[in-house]
């Protein structure tokens, strides 16, 4: 039942919702796998975590420029919470999903839709007869449509070479239009929090994955911090241990108890996903743990994100000094390199300096001002599934 605890504070409703987004994402990419620029895709589900995982492959697919038709079984408030909510943010990308009342009805809309691929996303515990009759429609209009399935253990796949990767096209912003951008996904459409940081960690996440070249038995940490970027430090890390990279280890800047939301649902995960993480609180512990880092083959900066506006003090500072004088071998930053002004490129005492930076939603202002091309290396902009009209507003 939802709200059953997993192992700490962890809960199934969070990771139900971690799931859904992996399956949808999942299913996205690869029905759109040589997919040409307007390629139409029909999308038909059932009320439970697979429909919601539908949908939000449907959200996928509208974001990255696809048309989209979309159809559920049943009325909207016959759907699970999860997918209800998943059929409001699809409305925000420009795409309402139409119900179908019946397997006649489905028959007949199904047969006007002209969509050379489609995706149907339905469970044997479907909660009406109407969905067999509407799934069972759905398989004969769309023989070869691919089937999303979802559960609480679905993990994505290890990256691959023929994944449609899309990357958002939009201007640089200031961290404060980007912060504006994820408010109103969260609160005014109903996204959660957690689908976006999933998001957030999983393209970051195949970066790392790249920059390790498919040395599997190379050593990963992971320094993160106490906010929302050390929880996109979590997922990567729990992605990479699911992608058998033998030796992933977590560092936080900090005492566990100071984590909270989000990011807290995404520590307690690693200990589920059995991932091993250590606390440095300390300036002394901090400049220690980057001495033990010194022969891994990558390191994750996911300490301080864009919203730093202050001079870094303690166990980051302490961090970014002891890391830029270690010569790791490569050193990917999330959302921005810890220390840097995600406005003006300028550090704030100091600043760390990446082999590459993987940044979200849109590029940030300073990393093309100041010293910020220095600090930034390769530049890497991320989706994160933020409905493209949301860009408009900002």
């Amino acid at each position: 039942m939802p709200g059953e605890s997993l192992g700490g504070r962890l809960d199934e409703t969070s990771i139900r919702t971690i799931a859904i987004e992996n399956a949808g994402r999942t299913a996205a990419m690869r029905a759109a796998v040589g997919a040409a620029p307007g390629t139409r895709f029909a999308v038909t589900v059932g009320a439970l975590d697979a429909g919601a995982a539908a949908l939000v492959a449907a959200r996928h697919l509208a974001n990255w420029g696809f048309p989209v038709q979309a159809f559920h079984a049943g009325m909207r408030d016959m759907l699970s919470p999860a997918a209800r909510r998943e059929a409001r943010v699809l409305e925000a990308c420009g795409v309402s999903a139409e119900p179908l009342l019946s397997g006649a009805l489905a028959r007949e809309k199904l047969a006007a839709v002209e969509a050379p691929r489609a995706l149907t996303g339905f469970e044997v515990s479907e909660p009406t007869g109407r969905a067999e009759e509407v799934a069972a429609a759905a398989r004969e209009r769309f023989s070869g449509a691919l089937t999303v399935e979802c559960g609480l253990k679905v993990r994505p796949p290890a990256p691959r070479p023929e994944d449609f990767v899309f990357r958002p096209e939009v201007a640089p912003c200031s961290r404060e239009e980007v912060r504006m951008l994820d408010s109103l996904a969260i609160r005014e459409l109903g996204m959660p929090g957690l689908s976006l940081m999933e998001n957030a960690g999983y393209y970051a996440a195949r970066e790392a994955f790249a920059l390790l070249g498919g040395a599997d038995d190379e050593c990963v940490v992971v320094f993160a911090g106490r906010g929302n970027n050390g929880g996109d430090g979590f997922v990567i890390a729990r992605l990479l241990a699911w992608w058998d990279v033998a030796d992933v280890r977590v560092v936080l800047l900090g005492e566990a108890d100071q984590v909270m939301d989000d990011a807290r649902a995404n520590l307690d995960y690693l200990d589920a996903a059995a991932v091993p993480w250590e606390e440095a609180a300390s300036e002394e512990a901090a400049t220690r743990a980057v001495r033990d880092a010194a022969g891994a083959g990558l390191v994750v900066d996911a300490v301080l994100g864009t919203g730093l506006s202050g001079a870094v003090r303690g166990s980051a500072a302490a961090f970014i000094d002891a890391l830029n004088c270690a010569g790791a071998r490569a050193i990917l930053a999330v959302d921005t390199p810890s220390g840097l002004d995600a406005n003006t490129g300028e550090p704030l005492g100091a600043a760390v300096h990446a082999s590459v930076t993987v940044t979200f939603a849109a590029a940030k202002a300073g990393f093309f001002s100041g010293r910020g091309r220095e600090h930034t290396g390769r530049l890497v902009v991320a989706d994160i599934g933020l409905p493209r009209s949301l860009y408009g507003t900002v």
